[in-house]
């Protein structure tokens, strides 16, 4: 399942998936942290859906990110903080770096 399309699409996709009993698998391509987080959060809020290890280490890769501190990542798993934030902080001066809008 694409993780660069919108969550409605994503959602529709998985709804589908789930009505044919079709289990779904993760995985992301070139994705920044913060695309990695959101597939993380998605794929453990329909963890009953999903039951394969997600693909979501492209991150690894990439020379920076945004944000201030490292995802947490122990043992080959994404560990997510609990409450509603992505548990990470954009590092503003990052941000002003890699704008393109100027």
């Amino acid at each position: 399942m694409p993780t660069s399309s919108g969550r409605c699409a994503r959602r529709w996709g998985l709804h589908l998936a789930e009505a044919y009993s079709v289990p779904c698998w993760i995985g992301s391509q070139g994705v920044t942290g913060i695309g990695t987080l959101a597939s993380a959060h998605f794929a453990a809020a329909h963890a009953r859906s999903i039951p394969y290890p997600a693909d979501l280490g492209n991150y690894l890769r990439q020379e920076d990110d945004l944000f201030e501190g490292p995802i947490d990542l122990r043992q080959g798993r994404i560990h997510l903080p609990p409450g509603p934030d992505r548990g990470v902080r954009i590092d503003e001066r990052k941000l002003a770096k890699y704008r393109v809008d100027k």
